[in-house]
């Protein structure tokens, strides 16, 4: 596991011919300085190989991750999915 820090970034470890097998990263950051160093992988093949449903996810989900691509590769697969949500709560006086 490599932390990233000063020093250790995707940069450094790709000057280094060092880039890491996995990256753990979210789907904001991918069109960055990943995209930009042409990191990601089409993992399309692998997960039709490795029979990883897409469908056990909400369909957006696929779609979110395949905008992130030029071409609509699916760049990432998620293993989880955070949802926010607005809570308001009515304060009552006494």
């Amino acid at each position: 596991m490599v932390e990233n820090k000063k020093g250790s970034e995707i940069q450094n470890l790709i000057a280094a011919n060092d880039t890491p097998d996995i990256i753990w990263e979210g789907l904001t950051n991918m069109g960055g300085t990943l995209a930009e160093y042409d990191v990601p992988l089409d993992m399309t093949a692998l997960a039709k190989k490795y029979g990883f449903d897409l469908n056990q996810y909400d369909a957006k989900l696929a779609d979110s991750i395949r905008s992130v691509s030029p071409k609509g590769e699916l760049l990432y697969l998620p293993y989880n999915v955070l949802v926010f949500a607005l809570h308001i709560a009515e304060l009552k006086s006494k």
